[in-house]
């Protein structure tokens, strides 16, 4: 009898195949060709990022046509709005119009508050994939109290395989194409800003 169930419980476990691998995806920081900032520099107040509560998870989501369904087996380090906070702040520090301060802390002193969301963060899954960013972010008076400039920015890059690392690769070089263009955007409406 016992012969027999370990013949069974065999014949179930070769059935099922190997289990479903789990990869955690991670961007590369960017790469800093910056020399830094100096006290004088104006202060920024980075706000976390948003996003709509449907991509309010670390899935990496794959677009088709027009459903979007996100993975079971590949997960980002946070979800896109951490991601994108995180990657923006890492930029600004690197090279960038302002010193930044991030967490938001209204109550230190700072000349203006940047805040976005995240609004497209996917492998988009064509005959051509590709990974694909698209943010909306605001620049704001100290404290919140009148908006300077509002702009939309859009990155891709194609991805060479629909596996963990080129979707990785590609989300790396798609997110370090909006931030540069973000903190370059920045830099153009620094006038807009009174330290």
């Amino acid at each position: 009898m016992g012969v027999l169930i370990l013949a069974v419980l065999a014949l179930m476990l070769s059935s099922c195949g190997t289990p479903n691998q789990r990869y955690l995806l991670q961007l590369a920081p960017p790469e800093c060709a910056g020399g830094g900032h100096t006290l004088e520099d104006p202060v920024l107040m980075l706000d976390d990022f948003t996003t709509l509560p449907g991509m309010d998870r670390t899935a990496v989501f794959i677009a088709q046509d027009n459903v979007i369904q996100p993975s079971t087996v590949w997960y980002w380090e946070g979800n896109p709005a951490e991601i994108m906070t995180q990657a923006v702040s890492d930029r600004l520090e690197c090279a960038g119009p302002y010193r930044v301060s991030w967490p938001y802390f209204g109550e230190l002193e700072h000349a203006a508050v940047l805040r976005g969301r995240v609004r497209e963060f996917q492998l988009v899954n064509t005959s051509l994939p590709e990974f694909r960013i698209r943010l909306s972010v605001e620049l704001w008076g100290p404290r919140h109290t009148r908006m300077l400039a509002i702009n939309t920015f859009t990155a891709s890059e194609p991805v060479e395989s629909i596996t963990p690392q080129a979707t990785a690769s590609a989300a790396s070089k798609a997110v370090a194409k909006a931030t540069l263009a973000i903190s370059e955007w920045l830099d153009a409406n620094r006038g807009l800003v009174t330290p």
